[in-house]
């Protein structure tokens, strides 16, 4: 019986394109001013720790490529290993390097009998042409050569592996929308503590001013003097949502009534 040659492989995650320049890199924030109180206008986008935003999604795209029904005969296993992001975004996008475990037959296999897409696939991105220098063969024989006819990936799969898997991943028609439709990453999850703190800050006198007037004032009356008080501010809405916290916490017994 033949061993089935089944291999793990560093290489590049294939369907992915990069974050720059992607529904990604503009997250959907709305709902968010409304849910925080705070003004329509307020940067978001400013505030989120990105770098643990696109790890995450780069986890769950690794998941999303091993689950793809048309690629299981070939990709067998997918695990994040770190997003490789470019200095400069000129010439040049984000990747996900992580390891893929592959069953080399199959993609020979498919190779063979997809020859001449293949062949296709090799000029239309190893081929080298004005404003593209190529360091690799964009022939058959060459690719031959470089993977010992198909059956072994480890010279540069970061180059040879990536780009077959790219092959077959678009001959079968797949695309990156794939991770928008299956993806599910919440950016509130993401903003940074300096957003908190911003949050946080703009609430800061009304407890203390409910705890030392809730019992000399009405719940409305506390309610109609903080408004008042802050009816210029653009964190009005999240400022009286807080005060109407407070004023619960101290009806439930889960807040002091006077300050220590």
């Amino acid at each position: 019986m033949k061993t089935k040659n089944i291999k793990t492989i560093g290489t590049y995650l294939p369907i992915f394109n990069g974050f720059y320049g992607s529904l990604w890199s503009d997250p959907d924030f709305s709902g968010e001013a409304e849910h925080y109180g705070l003004p329509e206008n307020f940067p978001f986008y400013d505030y989120v720790n990105y770098s643990d935003y696109y790890d995450v999604l780069s986890v769950q795209f690794c998941s999303i490529v091993e689950n793809i029904s048309e690629l299981k005969p070939f990709i067998k296993k997918v695990s994040f290993n770190l997003l490789d992001s470019p200095q400069y975004y000129n010439f040049t996008n984000d990747k996900i390097d992580c390891n893929i475990t592959i069953d080399a037959d199959k993609i020979k296999e498919y190779i063979y009998t997809n020859k001449e897409a293949f062949e296709c696939h090799l000029v239309d991105h190893h081929k080298s042409r004005d404003g593209f220098m190529s360091y690799y063969d964009h022939t058959f024989d060459g690719w031959v050569e470089y993977t010992k006819d198909f059956t072994n990936f480890d010279h540069d799969p970061y180059v040879i592996l990536a780009s077959i898997l790219k092959f077959i991943a678009n001959n079968e028609g797949i695309e990156e929308d794939v991770f928008y439709y299956e993806a599910e990453v919440y950016i509130s999850n993401y903003y940074t503590d300096e957003f908190y703190e911003i949050v946080e800050g703009k609430t800061n006198e009304v407890k203390p001013f409910i705890q030392e007037n809730y019992l000399k004032m009405s719940n409305d009356e506390l309610l109609e003097a903080i408004e008042l008080k802050y009816e210029d501010s653009d964190y009005l809405k999240i400022i009286i949502d807080t005060a109407k916290e407070t004023i619960k916490d101290i009806e439930n017994h889960t807040l002091k009534l006077e300050l220590q």
